[in-house]
């Protein structure tokens, strides 16, 4: 199971479970940014997920539940289903869109130049990687997610 993760948080969700539908603790789940080159990983994550620069991915491992829950830390975003997620780095999951606040993937925060992409998809035709909630809307919602990061004032570095 893949999915948005529900509130503020943009993200995704991963639940392993086995053929008995038992879930399945203790495995390694990698978000792979390999194939995505506009795409640009910040070398600091949030708690519980270890970056890999040179490998361009992210990995957490699954709880007694079998969960993960990524809220990966990128610059840039991609409207093709192009992030790989994986379980322990062999089986091919699914490929996945990916969107980021840091819209236009330069300065390593979320920022004026974001903010006038998002007015921009908010105000005008819909652009699907401002739809941070995945709900088929650019809404309230989403200017909270929003909104939530460019007043963070947190800025990060990528990976090189």
């Amino acid at each position: 199971m893949l999915s948005a993760v529900p509130g503020d948080l943009p993200g995704y969700q991963v639940q392993l479970r086995d053929v008995n539908n038992a879930p399945l603790p203790n495995v390694a789940v990698v978000l792979d940014f390999s194939q995505a080159p506009t795409l640009r990983l910040y070398s600091s994550q949030n708690g519980g997920t270890t970056v890999n620069c040179a490998a361009r991915t992210l990995t957490q491992i699954t709880d007694a539940q079998g969960r993960v829950t990524f809220g990966a830390r990128f610059g840039g975003y991609s409207n093709t289903a192009i992030v790989e997620v994986d379980s322990s780095g062999t089986n091919l999951l699914r490929t996945v869109p990916a969107r980021s606040t840091d819209l236009d993937g330069v300065g390593g925060r979320t920022d004026a130049n974001d903010l006038n992409l998002f007015r921009s998809a908010l105000f005008g035709p819909f652009r699907p990687e401002c739809d941070f909630t995945l709900d088929g809307a650019v809404n309230a919602a989403d200017l909270m997610t929003f909104k939530n990061e460019i007043f963070s004032g947190v800025v990060q570095t990528y990976c090189p």
